[in-house]
């Protein structure tokens, strides 16, 4: 390993810091901290902890092409991810101490609530999380490159979620947004009884939107008179609410019918009766949660239908294989664990010749991939156009945790618990995030002072002026 040096005077005493390598991470005086949910936010997350440890800072990622929870993952990072640091002499909470962060994302929000309030009392399960050893997460990459780990580890350890990520209040999540992995979830959701032993706390507005696989990107382009293939943002093709809806609920599903790609692409379009490709989460994932209640009204309106399951054609042996994305055949659903997930079967379309629509949070980084956002009605989706009140497609992000389990906690990690939530939705942190990740949040019209669009800088740039009052089935309404 390398020693890093440390500039600030502050930090003097961890001049000389080692990165935290497994066996350091194992020593009971590393706070451990468990986080489960929310795979949207898992830049944003990880983000907010980074940005207060000092150089010694170790990521961990899942590797790629392994199972974990039961599901094969095929890129690194998209089960599970570890941040061991020591933190900062002024970070926000537990200042000077060395904490290990393990951050689950399999299944998406669900998991950031039924396993909080549930725990692993039978019949319920613990959570899979990232285990850390020197025999599975192999040798140090010291200088591994922008958003990639030091380690990519292959094994997995049961913990019980110490608090928990959605990227919508928890009363969204019943009938076809209960996780499905253990159908013992209760399918109408936790009672208000159960919702008021957790401290649900909403953090920041999530931008969500459509996403699309590149050709289908040109495709819409050509379409709407636009330069074809240009990433200019003036460029950026649009689709309705009503078309975007259409996809999901499953009344575009039959191009043999003309029902296919033909209402959004050009008569000449060589693909427009090819297979209709939906690349969508799980459910018990917020980010399909969102998509139910933006797009098809589910659970807010009690007479809408809930979105579609997989349903692929008869002749595909397996039914949920990202491998299976084509353009033989009228409709194949894939459901991902994880926005990764969604983001590779979009992949899979641009490489198999096929056309493709997902779901995929603002806040993942399209540059340099084989998908693209696209605007909704006409305005793109921006963190900007989402705090001047332009942009629907938003939902209020929470953390939870069970309030009788966290009074077993540590005093170290409730004092982590209670200052990284404290901390996660204020717009000076959010200022702090990688840019692509800043792209995709908005900080609280309450979470600054002042009218919108004054203050520091960063509440100008991340404070919004609507809320949804962290109840999602609201219409945003202006705050400030």
């Amino acid at each position: 390993m390398k020693k890093h040096l440390i500039a600030t005077a502050a930090l003097a005493a961890f001049t000389q810091a080692w990165a935290l390598t497994p066996a350091e991470v194992a020593d009971p005086s590393v706070v451990k901290v468990y986080a489960s949910g929310a795979s949207a936010l898992r830049n944003v997350i990880g983000g907010l902890f980074t940005q207060n440890c000092t150089a010694d800072l170790s990521v961990y990622f899942s590797a790629a092409n392994t199972s974990f929870g039961g599901v094969s993952f095929t890129a690194a990072g998209d089960a599970h991810r570890v941040y061991a640091c020591t933190l900062k002499s002024d970070s926000p909470f537990l200042p000077g101490k060395k904490v290990a962060f393990f951050k689950s994302d399999i299944g998406g929000s669900g998991q950031g609530i039924f396993p909080v309030y549930f725990g692993a009392k039978p019949p319920f399960p613990a959570r899979s999380f990232l285990a850390l050893t020197a025999a599975t997460c192999g040798t140090r990459v010291d200088n591994p490159g922008a958003g990639q780990p030091n380690y990519r580890c292959t094994t997995e350890q049961a913990q019980v979620p110490m608090f928990g990520l959605s990227d919508a209040e928890p009363a969204l999540f019943q009938g076809v947004n209960v996780p499905p992995d253990d159908p013992t979830y209760p399918q109408a959701g936790l009672s208000s009884s159960q919702l008021g032993e957790l401290t649900i706390t909403p953090l920041f507005q999530t931008v969500f939107g459509v996403a699309v696989n590149r050709s289908l990107r040109d495709a819409l382009q050509a379409r709407q008179g636009l330069v074809v293939g240009s990433e200019d943002e003036a460029q950026r093709p649009s689709m309705s609410r009503i078309e975007a809806a259409a996809y999901f609920n499953g009344s575009l599903q039959d191009p043999s019918s003309g029902l296919g790609w033909q209402p959004i692409v050009s008569a000449t379009d060589p693909k427009r009766a090819t297979r209709v490709n939906v690349c969508r989460r799980v459910a018990g994932s917020g980010t399909q949660a969102s998509a139910n209640a933006f797009l098809t009204g589910f659970p807010c309106n009690t007479v809408a239908g809930a979105v579609p399951l997989t349903n692929a054609d008869s002749s595909v042996p397996n039914t949920n294989a990202v491998a299976n994305v084509g353009t033989t055949g009228n409709l194949f659903v894939f459901e991902g664990s994880t926005t990764g997930n969604v983001t590779s079967c979009l992949a899979q379309a641009e490489t198999a010749g096929a056309y493709a629509i997902g779901h995929v949070s603002r806040e993942n980084n399209e540059a340099g991939t084989s998908w693209r956002h696209v605007r909704i009605d006409g305005v793109a989706p921006s963190r900007d156009n989402v705090k001047a009140g332009k942009y629907e497609y938003f939902f209020e992000s929470t953390a939870q945790y069970h309030n009788d389990k966290f009074a077993t906690l540590s005093a170290d990690q409730q004092a982590f618990i209670s200052g990284f939530i404290g901390q996660a939705g204020k717009p000076s942190s959010l200022a702090l995030l990688a840019a692509a990740a800043q792209n995709g949040v908005a900080a609280l019209p309450d979470s600054y002072a002042g009218a919108f669009g004054t203050g520091t800088a960063a509440e100008v740039t991340f404070g919004s002026r609507v809320t949804r009052g962290g109840a999602s089935c609201v219409a945003p309404l202006f705050a400030k």
